[in-house]
């Protein structure tokens, strides 16, 4: 660990990203060697973590929201905004303009993504979901859900049990109920085994 690294990022740069954010709640922790382009573009919540080398970056077609107590391990990316492959004026790289359809990247409240995962434009994680480390996601996670690979497959319900879905939803003041969860994951085949 490089401590020259961790003293930039804990007293110039993390405070001077905690400004120019859209919002950003109390407790903003962003790990050394970690790196944001335009953060206006950014609404963050409370208690947001992250380890050290990630990279956030996105334009004004995919602004992000993210949940309070959100977790990322190391070396994350989080990139928004896609290019247009249908442009014909020339080589992709003149074309200056993404698409211009908006699309929000959305992280609620309690999700975990673990080391090296990427999140692009598209993704939408539900609250509780952990990713695991590598994942890729551009599309949606039902809350309290677990999912891996290239891209995230929804492998498992974080919680098989009732109960222990309805104590943490209760414990997190959340605005799902047991039945919501279910009846999302169910409809995203998320497996569920329930308690003998």
């Amino acid at each position: 660990m490089d401590i020259l690294a961790v003293l930039y990022n804990k007293f110039l740069y993390r405070p001077y990203v905690r400004r120019r954010l859209q919002h950003a709640g109390h407790g903003f922790r962003l790990g050394y060697s970690s790196e944001f382009l335009q953060p206006e573009l950014f609404q963050i919540g409370k208690n947001f973590f992250t380890g050290p080398h990630c990279y956030f970056d996105t334009n004004q077609f995919s602004p992000v929201r993210i949940g309070d107590d959100v977790m990322f391990g190391p070396f994350c990316k989080l990139i928004g905004g896609n290019h247009d492959y249908s442009y014909t004026k020339g080589p992709l790289a003149e074309n200056r303009f993404p698409r211009p359809h908006r699309k929000e990247i959305i992280i609620e409240n309690g999700v975990w993504i673990g080391a090296n995962a990427v999140i692009l434009t598209g993704a939408q994680i539900g609250e509780g979901s952990v990713i695991g480390a590598m994942g890729l996601v551009n599309h949606f996670i039902p809350p309290y859900t677990v999912a891996v690979g290239v891209p995230a497959k929804r492998l498992f319900a974080r919680f098989r049990d009732d109960k222990d879905l309805a104590d943490i939803l209760r414990n997190v003041g959340s605005h799902y109920t047991v039945e919501m969860v279910r009846a999302i994951q169910k409809q995203h085949g998320v497996e569920v085994e329930r308690a003998r």
